[in-house]
């Protein structure tokens, strides 16, 4: 589903950049005089006193069904917290959050398990969904971008190249003050991505 045009004069789109147990959220807004980020922090998508890289410490529990309960506690915190980022979003913008691995996962936590890359991808896979699951509990469309390419998929939409989008992004971040790093400029390029595509609608 595309994305949907905010009802206000203002549009605005925001993107994460999603780490395991965290995210780096940033909105940016365009009134029609061009792009200013509107808001960037730093979210948690897990409590700290939860374990967030649960399959990586599932992997090490000694039986099937202690690693099952601490994956599923690690879930329920992830929920919970996923639900509070979620909240606080403004239901007129789009919500722009990186898509998933083209290979899936085995159906079982033990097949899971017995694979130290799937860990990893399980991880990512636990709180992107998380954050996608909450915002369209909201009744909030979500569009999934590619972190890799997704400089030269907003230039794309944009009209213009891969570099220029990277130089939207760091003149976006001027007089913000830190930080401002990688994960801030692919969040930008991320919604960048997703307002050039509502103009396109």
């Amino acid at each position: 589903m595309g994305p949907r045009r905010s009802t206000t004069a203002t549009r605005t789109a925001t993107a994460f950049a999603v780490h395991t147990g965290w995210a780096v959220q940033v909105t940016v807004a365009d009134a029609g005089n061009g792009p200013a980020v509107a808001d960037r922090q730093r979210v948690l998508l897990c409590p700290d006193d939860v374990v967030r890289f649960a399959f990586h410490a599932a992997a090490e529990c000694p039986s099937i069904d202690e690693a099952r309960t601490l994956v599923k506690d690690t879930e329920k915190a992830v929920k919970r917290a996923c639900r509070a980022v979620a909240k606080a979003l403004d239901p007129g913008a789009v919500v722009v959050v990186p898509e998933g691995p083209v290979k899936p996962l085995p159906p079982t936590l033990e097949g899971i398990l017995g694979s130290h890359p799937n860990l990893h991808t399980a991880e990512g896979e636990l709180y992107r969904n998380g954050l996608v699951d909450a915002v369209e509990a909201r009744g909030i469309d979500v569009l999934r971008f590619d972190p890799k390419s997704i400089f030269s998929d907003a230039a794309h939409e944009r009209g213009t190249t891969a570099t220029g989008v990277e130089d939207t992004t760091r003149a976006l971040g001027k007089g913000l003050g830190a930080p401002w790093t990688k994960d801030h400029r692919v969040a930008a390029a991320a919604a960048l991505w997703a307002l050039a595509l509502g103009d396109a609608t």
